[in-house]
C-alpha cells in the first residue's frame, strides 16, 4: 500500500512537471534545465536496478552416489542404519525397471551400470520434487534429529496463498522422455507444483564428443532460472568404507560397485524484478529447493550422518548391557539419593 501511494504521488508530480514544460516549451531555459534532470533520474534508476540492485545468485556443488550389485545392477540391501538417510523410492526403481524394460539392465554399452544409475539420479530428483512439492510450491521443510529418532515433514508455508502450476504425472513422463526411468514409479507417482508461469525442461543424461555424460533439469520463470546439472564423475568396484560398516567380506565386495556423480545447482535471479514485491517468495522457493536437494542427495551429508547413526547404534548396544551412569533412589524416609556408578558416599 505504501509503495502504491509513493508511485501514485511520484506519477502525479512527474506528469505535472511535464505538463508545465510542454506549456512553456518555447523557453530555452526550461528545456535546457529539463535535460540534466531527466538524464540524472534515468541514470539513478539504471544504477539502482543493474548495478546496486539484484539478488545474489545461488550456487552449490556436491557429489551423489549409488552402490549396487554386479552384474544384476540391483541396489544393495544393507542394514537400515546404513540406508535410512537415502531417498528410499530410488532403491526400488531398478527392480521395477527389470520387469518393464529389462533391456536397459543388459545394455552392452553400459556394462558397469554407470549410465543407468545416472538416469536414476535424475529421475530420483524429479520424484523427490514430486513428493515434496506435490500440493504447493510454497513449502516449509523441517528436519529434526531427536532422542526418539528422526522427524521430518514438509508442509505448506504459513500464510501461503499464491497459486501453483501443477504438472501431472503424465506431463512429467513426457518431459522425462529419453530417461530410462521415465515411466517407473516405485512410490507415489510424481506431481509437481511450480510457481506460476514456470517451465520445466529435462535433458536426459547423454554423452557428447569429448565430454562426460551430462543431464540437466531446468526450471525457468520471469523471476529466476533454476538449473540442476548432473555429470558422471567416477566409477569403481566395491563400496568403499560401507564395506566395513556392513561387515561385508572381500569376496562379496568384489561383486559390488559404486557410481559417483557431480550435481551442480545454479540459480540466477532476474535483475529487472529484483525489487518486485513477489521476489522474496521466489528467493525462498529457490533457497529451500536447493537446500532440500543437498540434504537428500549430497553423499557427503549422507555419509556423515550415516557414520553418526552407526556409531550411536553401536554405543546403544553397549549401554543396554550396563547400568545407567546416573542413578536416583528414593529412601524410606522420603529423601532422594543421587549417585554416580561407583560412588558409594551418601549424597548430602
Amino acid at each position: 500500500m505504501k509503495a502504491a501511494i509513493i508511485l501514485l504521488v511520484s506519477g502525479l508530480l512527474t506528469a505535472s512537471a511535464f505538463y508545465l514544460v510542454w506549456m512553456n516549451r518555447a523557453s530555452e531555459k526550461i528545456l535546457s534545465a529539463l535535460i540534466p534532470v531527466a538524464v540524472a533520474a534515468l541514470t539513478g534508476i539504471i544504477l539502482a536496478v543493474f548495478v546496486f540492485g539484484g539478488e545474489p545468485a545461488i550456487s552449490a556443488v556436491f557429489p551423489s552416489s549409488f552402490q549396487y550389485r554386479l552384474p544384476s545392477k540391483m541396489p544393495l540391501n544393507l542394514p537400515l542404519v546404513l540406508m535410512g538417510r537415502r531417498f528410499s523410492q530410488a532403491q526400488f526403481a531398478p527392480g521395477q525397471l527389470s520387469k518393464v524394460h529389462p533391456q536397459f539392465l543388459t545394455d552392452p554399452a553400459d556394462a558397469n551400470g554407470e549410465s543407468l544409475y545416472h538416469h536414476l539420479l535424475q529421475k530420483a530428483i524429479i520424484d523427490w520434487m514430486g513428493l515434496t512439492y506435490r500440493g504447493t510450491w510454497q513449502v516449509e521443510m523441517l528436519q529434526f534429529d531427536l532422542p526418539i529418532g528422526r522427524e521430518g515433514r514438509f508442509q505448506p508455508t504459513e500464510g501461503a496463498s499464491e497459486k501453483s502450476e501443477i504438472l501431472s504425472t503424465e506431463q512429467i513422463e513426457r518431459l522425462l522422455k529419453g530417461n530410462r526411468f521415465a515411466d517407473i514409479h516405485p512410490g507415489i507417482p510424481p506431481q509437481i507444483a511450480l510457481p506460476p508461469g514456470t517451465k520445466l525442461k529435462i535433458t536426459p543424461p547423454a554423452t557428447k564428443a569429448g565430454f562426460l555424460e551430462t543431464g540437466e533439469i531446468l526450471l525457468e520463470n520471469t523471476f529466476c532460472t533454476f538449473s540442476i546439472n548432473s555429470q558422471a564423475s567416477s566409477w569403481f568396484a566395491g563400496i568403499g568404507s560401507y564395506k566395513r560398516l556392513a561387515g561385508i567380506t572381500d569376496e562379496e565386495n568384489s561383486k559390488l560397485a559404486t557410481a559417483n556423480y557431480i550435481v551442480r545447482i545454479n540459480v540466477r535471479f532476474n535483475r529487472l524484478r529484483s525489487n518486485h514485491p513477489q521476489m522474496a517468495l521466489y528467493k525462498t522457493w529457490a533457497s529451500e529447493l536447493s537446500e532440500g536437494l543437498r540434504g537428500q542427495f549430497d553423499e557427503q551429508v549422507i555419509w556423515s550422518k550415516t557414520k553418526e547413526d552407526f556409531m550411536f547404534s553401536q554405543l546403544k548396544g553397549q549401554f543396554e548391557e550396563q547400568q545407567p551412569l546416573h542413578q536416583t533412589t528414593l529412601l524410606s524416609d522420603g529423601r532422594r539419593k543421587d549417585s554416580v556408578i561407583g560412588d558409594v558416599a551418601p549424597n548430602k
